[in-house]
């Protein structure tokens, strides 16, 4: 249940947000997986987290500094 940057609570697939961080917000978002976490498909969620490992940051760090370095972005 991460804190949204941009101080929405939009909730989206595979994510609860809370918008403010304070006790009161978290624990408005806790309430709203509970009341939703029958719907989370815990494979697709791995998957999706996947995208956020180590070697895929490496790769996209190093793709996006090369556009950069190149003029491309």
């Amino acid at each position: 249940i991460p804190l949204r940057a941009d101080g929405s609570n939009r909730d989206q697939a595979g994510a609860i947000f809370f918008s403010a961080p304070t006790a009161e917000s978290l624990a408005a978002a806790i309430d709203r997986y509970e009341a939703v976490r029958s719907q989370f498909n815990p494979a697709a969620l791995r998957a999706n987290a996947g995208r956020f490992n180590i070697a895929q940051f490496r790769r996209e760090i190093c793709r996006v500094s090369g556009e950069l370095l190149s003029g491309q972005a």
